[in-house]
């Protein structure tokens, strides 16, 4: 059996890519390989975030990882605020008429693995 590392703790992640994966591979979380450590997140895209957060545990805990970011793409703001999602507050739009940019302020929500 393949042992991997999923850099997160969110339990229903994990068991949901152990059941993708399957009996070949075990999945472990962050609180399973030692990890207390604040991921870093220092990149200016979701895939550069996940990279770095995968190589971190690579580095410092010698284990096979892979990970995932997040973020919130909003097509009117140019893919903002992305990488800085949860580092960002957007005002909500609003009403109609000149100040609302209409269906292309739907956000769209991304996730990226690394």
């Amino acid at each position: 059996m393949v042992r991997l590392c999923f850099a997160t703790n969110n339990r229903h992640k994990i068991a949901e890519i152990s059941q993708i994966l399957g009996e070949a591979f075990r999945i472990q979380s962050l609180e399973e390989v030692g990890c207390d450590q604040e991921l870093p997140e220092n990149q200016d895209t979701l895939e550069g975030n996940s990279l770095e957060k995968a190589r971190f545990i690579y580095e410092n805990y010698h284990q096979s990882c892979f990970a995932d970011d997040t973020g919130l793409e909003v097509d009117a703001l140019n893919g903002e605020p992305g990488v800085r999602s949860a580092r960002r507050q957007i005002p909500p739009v609003t009403g109609s008429g000149a100040g609302n940019p209409g269906p292309q302020a739907a956000p769209t929500y991304r996730s990226r693995a690394g």
